[in-house]
């Protein structure tokens, strides 16, 4: 009956919650809750006896009146403080404030008063912008050099910089855009590549064949494709697979020597991996006309 007669009761802010066994000495323990939420085992004859009340919450509270500051209508940097809001997991009172940016924030009395905290958190932003406004200006990222911060800010709210293009021209790119390298040049980088995968072997992306031979001819592609059976002589790629004429490829990437022992058709796919590894296609191709010589 006594350790059933224990369950719910109180003794200060300890509420009983289930009997937790003896120790050697057959006194009884209890399992309590404290009204700050916080729960332990706690003696019996320390709880009937008063000197368990709490988990410890109390006394920190006492300690904390006895401390207390009113800090309503105080100011601390940028924080004018407004009215209390309750107090701390340690017990400290924790206070309203309104900074001068606009913002409210809480804030514990010992953090205000010893200076850790000074604003709702936009005067550490703004020294942080500041650093890092002074440490871009002059960096470089691929073909930008920073030049100076412009203000205003991009729609992910980063800051935009005016940079110099090594080409001259000067662009406006954000902050992220230029550390992330997704962004390398005003554009003419990007321009150049285009170039370099539309021109192969000297052949532009408009069609046309500048500072090729005369002999570079609509016909005499068409007798090397003929000649091929209309197959890409790397994968086997078929003209009509392709859906458009299969490109000839200058097998020593001579353009001046068009003729039809150094031409071979090829799909663009493959036509565009002969761009690259130049002395093993050139060997490739050796060893393919071998090959198709002793079929002969």
């Amino acid at each position: 009956m006594g350790k059933i007669s224990e369950i719910g009761n109180r003794y200060g802010r300890w509420t009983v919650l289930s009997y937790a066994g003896t120790n050697k000495y057959r006194t009884k323990k209890w399992f309590c809750r404290c009204d700050c939420g916080s729960e332990r085992v706690v003696y019996a004859n320390i709880l009937h006896n008063g000197r368990s009340k709490s988990c410890g919450c109390l006394k920190r509270e006492l300690v904390s009146k006895l401390n207390f500051k009113d800090e309503t209508g105080n100011r601390y940097n940028r924080l004018l403080v407004m009215e209390e809001a309750g107090r701390s997991v340690a017990g400290n009172a924790l206070w309203r404030c309104m900074c001068d940016c606009g913002n409210s924030t809480i804030v514990d009395g010992s953090s205000l008063r010893n200076g850790s905290t000074q604003s709702c958190g936009c005067y550490r932003d703004q020294q942080t912008s500041k650093r890092g406004l002074k440490e871009e200006i002059g960096n470089i990222y691929g073909r930008l050099t920073v030049i100076e911060a412009i203000d205003k800010r991009s729609s992910d709210r980063n800051v935009v910089w005016r940079c110099k293009c090594s080409c001259g021209n000067i662009v406006e790119i954000d902050g992220h855009s230029l550390r992330s390298g997704n962004t390398k040049s005003c554009g003419c980088l990007q321009r150049e590549r285009m170039v370099e995968v539309h021109t192969i072997h000297g052949m532009c992306a408009n069609g046309g064949s500048p500072n090729y031979p005369p002999e570079w001819t609509y016909s005499f592609r068409e007798v090397i494709r003929e000649r091929d059976s209309r197959v890409c002589q790397i994968c086997g790629t078929t003209e009509k697979e392709e859906n458009k004429s299969l490109s000839v490829h200058h097998i020593d990437y001579n353009r001046d020597n068009t003729t039809e022992e150094n031409c071979i058709s090829l799909c663009n796919s493959c036509h565009s991996k002969t761009n690259f590894h130049r002395k093993y296609w050139k060997k490739y191709f050796k060893e393919l006309k071998e090959e198709n010589n002793g079929k002969d």
